[in-house]
């Protein structure tokens, strides 16, 4: 329409054309309105769709994986509660498929794949549920391959569903940006049929008002707000100059606003960006090296504000250590003086505004206009924890240096082939040479003999095994061969600018060249001192065999005599060839028994012994000794029943025996005996036996346990050898007992025996369960079995490993009950006593190892038997370790920690190979 023709328009068809404009414009924005909206639904549909196939195949995949853990569960721990998402899975899985499969049939690439995937689901529960049937045999080999089964259809069915949820994911993107723009448009539609509605509206005011004049007022008007920083008003629609400016102007300012939001955020990001960064920036004055500006973050790193730093000029310097305040002052006037342009500072200290000390690292930049210094500006970085890391490490290396330099052990570093990069200073000591005569060379300074040793030992060090020792002749400068000990060990050094690894041997070398020569001197001390022992054991048996064999004859004939009729004459006779010869049996089994204990032949069963019974005992079988001379024989009655000792039952009572008989033989007619018991501290029991004899002279005291020495008494008719207190003497001891002895002439004596103190032990099977709290990620739970009748070590074990709180601890206190919860829950590692009250340990370690499913299993001894042939006997027939009592705790974890690292080695390899 032409300008001309409208202002030859009425008043009347004016309004008309001015009030149809905006009603067309509301009319077409309503029908753009609802087909745009029409279309969004749509869209938002496909996209609800795309989120449902997603989700569907979300859900196919995790109970695919919750069935394979579930699976995987039950094969590692047999417990059916594993089975509930595998089963979950065989229920929902063929649903969920078909559901998947309807969702994706408009696609026909998603429809294949749905029906693959379908497919291969079916062959995973398969081969799951096969894997599951296997769990209690012994078929290592199918249940191998059906996890290399089950591993390819999963791999396959997650490569098939993460192809879907790609397709899905790039369906998503499209039909997310379709809605976008759907929405785009209806947005536009609205704005512009709102738009043109509001111009039409403004167009009708402006014609019938003010007309041109108005437009012209409002783009003057306009033009200020721009100018003031404010938004234009709107103005009416026209294609005429006017209007066609106002459209400029409306624009540019609508750029303006752009512009300056932008410059407002960039502004925000770059003051965000300064605070939470660790440089802070700072720019100075040339002139008088007064702070113009710094970056906000300073009061996060030093404390104080920027208004305080650039109020005071002379901050900044005077917090700047006085020992390095005049160089950092002067390197800043050299670079302006030679007109540097950057300029990197050393460290120096400064001052935070709580008084603390920190590090600081800065770099400078020096910009000059006509040659003249106009800014510096600069970055400073706290290094306080750098300084200190490296002061560290420069103290460890001087510490590693000085440890080398001062070590009398040779270190020595070399590669594979032995070759030698660093040799410590010790060598000279040692071997004669300097370390510079060292460096190079291989294993030819090693005797000829022991150089397969040596390479050996640098090839297992190499392959990974943990301080491989050696021991092997090296020459020494002037020509003598050095025993040296070595060890060796592999490490690893990482080249950090390419990233390699370089493997490398370092070597502990000690020189043993005496003790090498004191242990063969040994070794022929122990073998004349085994040859004289095994000759006196030949000796001893055949003692006792050339004894008791003459003696078999003499009593045997001498008790037929005494059955046949004799005359009294021939009586007495019989009597007497029969107590010779029973005098002499004893006779001989205490001396046998006394070379036993010395030749440490005599076999000891240490257990606790409940000393009220062994006293009882003891008394009741002496009582009728001292009836015929109305010897008065008393003993406690209070014997608390929980006084144990540890000892061998028979041999306390032998001991006891022996001091109750010579008490009642030795004493006055119509005497007394008394033997009293009473705890000594909170380590051991003292038994007491106090006779009323003649008592023993002091003169005569250090012969009393002497062998065959009766001190006076063979002249008295009593009975006896002499080898009485000998033996007990020697028993008790050997039980890690004392005796001793305390008597006056005329007032009799009592001897004394003190045993160690043990705990109560208990008749029934006891199970310990030791709660465990252990991180699971630092170490794997395992389980441990104790076979033990002994209540006190069942405590000590239990105490010790409450160091391992990963390890639980089972205990039972019989031998074929034992064997039937190892047979029930396969524990990691066995504990195992060998006197146990009804079958021995040595049978159920045989038991162990005859059984498939057992044999397997590391079994640990632990017992009081440490004679070496019993060790190595145990050891033939497969146990790990022997252990014996009283256990060493550090050796006794180490054990167990082997043991069970040995067996979680051999399980992770296991599963590797499962899982391959």
């Amino acid at each position: 329409m032409r300008r001309s023709g409208w202002a030859d328009l009425s008043l009347g068809r004016k309004g008309v054309v001015v009030v149809a404009l905006p009603l067309v414009a509301l009319v077409v924005s309503t029908l753009t309105y609802l087909w745009v909206e029409r279309e969004e639904d749509r869209l938002q549909d496909e996209v609800a769709h795309t989120f449902e196939v997603r989700d569907e195949i979300q859900q196919v995949a995790r109970s695919l994986l919750d069935a394979e853990t579930g699976a995987r569960g039950f094969l590692l721990t047999r417990d059916e509660s594993f089975l509930e998402p595998y089963e979950r899975a065989a229920d929902e899985l063929p649903s969920g498929l078909e559901r998947l499969s309807d969702l994706v049939e408009d696609n026909l690439e998603q429809n294949r794949r749905a029906a693959r995937v379908e497919e291969l689901a079916d062959e995973k529960l398969a081969v799951m549920g096969q894997m599951i049937g296997l769990a209690n045999r012994a078929e290592t080999v199918r249940r191998d391959e059906l996890l290399a089964e089950s591993k390819a259809a999963m791999d396959e069915l997650r490569v098939e569903l993460d192809a879907m949820r790609q397709e899905e994911s790039r369906l998503l993107a499209i039909r997310t940006r379709n809605v976008d723009r759907i929405k785009e448009i209806a947005l536009f539609a609205v704005a512009g049929g709102g738009l043109l509605g509001l111009l039409g509206g403004l167009a009708a005011i402006a014609m019938f008002t003010s007309g041109v004049a108005k437009r012209v007022r409002r783009l003057e008007d306009n033009a200020r707000r721009i100018d003031q920083g404010q938004d234009p008003l709107p103005l009416p629609p026209a294609d005429d100059e006017i209007g066609r400016l106002g459209r400029q102007i409306e624009a540019s300012g609508r750029l303006l606003d752009a512009r300056q939001s932008e410059l407002h955020e960039a502004r925000r990001f770059l003051e965000q960006l300064m605070e939470r960064s660790p440089v802070i920036i700072f720019r100075r004055d040339p002139k008088n090296l007064r702070t113009t500006f710094i970056s906000s973050n300073l009061e996060r790193i030093l404390g104080y504000t920027p208004q305080e730093m650039m109020e005071d000029e002379d901050l900044w310097t005077e917090s700047i250590h006085p020992d390095d305040l005049h160089g950092v002052v002067a390197q800043t006037r050299e670079a302006l003086e030679g007109g540097a342009t950057d300029l990197t500072r050393p460290r120096y200290r400064f001052r935070r505004k709580d008084g603390d000390w920190v590090w600081l690292e800065s770099v400078l930049r020096i910009e000059y206009v006509n040659g003249v210094a106009r800014d510096i500006l600069g970055y400073a970085l706290d290094v306080t924890n750098r300084h200190r890391i490296e002061q560290e490490l420069s103290e460890r290396e001087l510490t590693l240096s000085t440890i080398l330099d001062t070590s009398p052990d040779v270190i020595v570093i070399t590669n594979e082939l032995g070759s030698r990069r660093y040799v410590s200073p010790s060598i000279t000591d040692t071997l004669g040479y300097t370390p510079e005569e060292a460096i190079g060379g291989g294993p030819e300074a090693v005797h000829p003999e022991d150089r397969r040793l040596s390479v050996e030992q640098i090839r297992r060090a190499a392959a990974g095994e943990a301080a491989v020792r050696a021991r092997y002749r090296m020459r020494h400068k002037d020509g003598r061969w050095v025993w040296l000990d070595v060890r060796a060990q592999r490490f690893v050094l990482r080249a950090t600018d390419e990233g390699k690894k370089r493997d490398e041997i370092i070597l502990y070398a000690r020189e043993v060249t005496a003790q090498v020569e004191l242990e063969s001197e040994l070794r022929r001390a122990r073998d004349d001192a085994e040859s004289s022992s095994r000759a006196k054991s030949e000796f001893l048996s055949r003692m006792s065999h050339e004894l008791r064999t003459p003696l078999n004859a003499i009593l045997g004939f001498a008790q037929i005599l005494e059955m046949e009729g004799l005359d009294d004459f021939s009586k007495d006779g019989v009597e007497e060839i029969l107590k010779g010869g029973r005098h002499l049996l004893d006779l001989i089994n205490e001396v046998l028994d006394i070379a036993r204990i010395e030749t440490g032949k005599l076999g000891l069963s240490l257990e606790p012994v409940q000393l009220k019974d062994v006293v009882n005992e003891s008394i009741g079988l002496v009582r009728p000794l001292a009836t015929p001379r109305k010897i008065v024989l008393k003993g406690p009655t209070d014997i608390p029943s929980n006084w144990h000792v540890m000892a061998d039952k028979q041999r306390v009572k032998q001991v006891l025996l022996n001091l109750l008989s010579n008490a009642v033989k030795y004493n006055r007619s119509g005497g007394h005996v008394e033997l009293t018991c009473e705890a000594r501290g909170q380590g051991h029991l003292r038994i007491k036996v106090a006779d009323t004899g003649p008592g023993i002279p002091p003169e005569r005291m250090d012969l009393l346990f002497s062998p065959f020495e009766r001190l006076g008494a063979e002249n008295t008719g009593i009975e006896g050898t002499g080898l009485g207190l000998a033996l007990t003497k020697v028993l008790i001891e050997a039980m890690g007992g004392a005796i001793d002895v305390e008597s006056s002439p005329d007032h009799g004596s009592r001897f004394i025996v003190s045993l160690l103190r043990v705990e109560e032990p208990v008749d029934r099977v006891t199970v310990v369960d030791l709660p465990s709290a252990a991180d699971p990620s630092v170490r794997p739970s395992r389980t441990l079995l104790y076979i033990e009748d002994n209540l006190s070590n069942l405590k000590l074990v239990e105490h010790i490993l409450a160091r391992r709180p990963e390890v639980r601890l089972h205990a039972t206190m019989q031998g074929r009950l034992g064997l039937e919860l190892i047979r029930e829950h396969h524990p990691d590692l066995v504990l195992l006593d060998l006197n146990l009250p009804d079958i021995s340990g040595a049978q159920v370690l045989s038991i162990l190892r005859d059984d498939v499913s057992t044999r397997d299993i590391p079994v640990v001894i632990i017992s009081a038997d440490a004679t070496r042939h019993q060790i190595d006997r145990l050891m033939e027939a497969g146990a790990r370790a022997y252990m014996t009592k009283p256990l060493d705790v550090q050796r006794f974890l180490d054990v167990v920690d082997e043991s069970l690292e040995g067996d979680a080695l051999n399980g992770s390899r296991n599963e590797a190979d499962d899982s391959r």
